[in-house]
């Protein structure tokens, strides 16, 4: 299921979480895993290719990444050793082209990066993080914080808007209502050679 496609200068990562995983309910170890071990490998690698080719890297995640690390939850905070060990990756690669698309919360919610920082140093630097929700679904919050709070609610939707200036990229997140109200908004870009504008 997971897949990788490029739009100009941005690259989109769509990960599956879902089929690969390790039981919700095991212990957080090394041998537990959200992705398996080959499409982690796969991540990665198309991490480092994106980080070289594209100015934007859009990684496409299925569950909440931001969430406090405990045992059974159903999200990235119950496999915390590899998403430490994938934080880590970013961190050590400079990968400084990245931003989050978030799944599996109905809400709508942003966070600027500065609640993204998994790895063992705990320095960052994170990445900017949008769950868009939640459609035709009940409202609820699931993990965070997130620095641009976060808004529970049925007949929600996010708009990702890109505009891409020549020397960067320029991103406009909009979290609405049914209405066409906006109820969070959030803005950043990436300079061409992987500088972070923001």
């Amino acid at each position: 299921v997971y897949q990788a496609f490029s739009i100009g200068r941005v690259r989109f990562i769509m990960t599956d979480t879902r089929s690969e995983r390790s039981p919700v309910g095991a212990t957080d170890d090394p041998t537990r895993t959200m992705l398996g071990p080959e499409q982690k490998a796969w991540l990665k690698e198309e991490l480092l290719g994106a980080r070289d080719a594209y100015v934007l890297t859009v990684w496409v995640n299925g569950i909440p990444w931001i969430a406090p690390a405990e045992d059974g939850r159903d999200d990235w905070g119950g496999y915390d050793v590899e998403r430490r060990e994938i934080a880590d990756f970013i961190v050590s690669n400079k990968i400084t082209n990245l931003a989050m698309l978030s799944g599996d919360a109905h809400m709508l919610a942003i966070d600027d990066g500065s609640n993204n920082t998994f790895d063992t140093a705990g320095t960052g630097p994170g990445f900017p993080v949008f769950h868009a929700a939640a459609l035709d679904r009940p409202g609820k919050v699931k993990g965070g914080p997130y620095s641009e709070g976060t808004y529970p609610g049925g007949g929600q939707f996010g708009l990702m808007t890109v505009t891409d200036a020549g020397n960067s990229v320029h991103v406009e997140w909009n979290g609405k209502n049914y209405l066409g109200e906006t109820l969070v908004h959030y803005e950043f870009e990436y300079r061409a050679g992987g500088e972070p504008g923001r």
